[in-house]
């Protein structure tokens, strides 16, 4: 897995767009029923919500997963750890660093995610629904980046652990697993998948045509940029 430093992947502003209605959606019905059982919600944890949703969004672009016009299962596995970490040590780097934000706004937004083996296994389990749509998108399945995800996600939450040790009022922007608060984070993860993978095409598309959809010799997927996008439309 490479992270695309040298260019901003127009696919995570494309995702978000779709992203957008669906969570303003739900957080406008929540705040309806916080009205109506004196229950308030702060603005900071909408903030963080939305930083969470960027934060998937942005893992599923840098990483690359299949597009529904571009699924075709080839699969390309690994499952020897540590084969490269010599030759290829960058990569190890970047995985790690890739899910630092997941472990530290996950249970900065939600308070269920305090405990630590909850938010380990849930950036284990989309780590791994990543490596599996792989096979789907001429991308390697590797247990490195499996491995190397979730050691980000366990540092992410020891950070957040370790600045809420110094800043307690970062709990701010936590909530409670209240009745009707309680499906927001998997909401997140839908909305993600959703953008990622089926709505986010259809824009890419309309805006720039079936060429959007050359594959891209490594990725088996497109990368096009905001520079891209305009040298498209004209």
């Amino acid at each position: 897995m490479k992270l695309y430093a040298r260019m901003i992947p127009i696919g995570l502003l494309l995702g978000f767009i779709p992203l957008l209605p669906m969570t303003i959606l739900f957080h406008s019905v929540m705040l309806k029923k916080d009205k109506k059982n004196n229950y308030k919600t702060t603005v900071p944890h909408i903030v963080a919500s939305y930083m969470f949703c960027i934060a998937l969004l942005s893992i599923l672009s840098a990483i690359g997963i299949p597009m529904i016009h571009t699924i075709k299962f080839n699969p390309n596995l690994n499952f020897v750890p540590f084969t490269n970490i010599f030759t290829n040590h960058a990569q190890y780097i970047n995985n790690i660093l890739l899910f630092i934000p997941f472990g530290f706004l996950l249970p900065m937004s939600w308070t269920k995610f305090d405990k630590k083996y909850i938010t380990f296994m849930y950036g284990a389990l989309f780590s791994l629904s990543i490596e599996v749509l792989q096979m789907f998108c001429l991308r390697a399945t590797d247990i490195n980046d499996l491995l190397m995800n979730t050691a980000g996600t366990i540092a992410g939450y020891y950070l957040f652990i370790l600045i809420k040790r110094f800043f307690p009022k970062i709990s701010v922007f936590s909530i409670g697993d209240s009745n009707h608060w309680k499906w927001e984070p998997y909401l997140c993860f839908v909305s993600a998948w959703l953008s990622m993978l089926i709505i986010e095409p259809f824009v890419l598309n309309w805006l720039v045509g079936p060429r959007a959809f050359a594959p891209d010799r490594e990725r088996g997927m497109p990368i096009i940029t905001v520079i891209q996008l305009f040298q498209f439309r004209a």
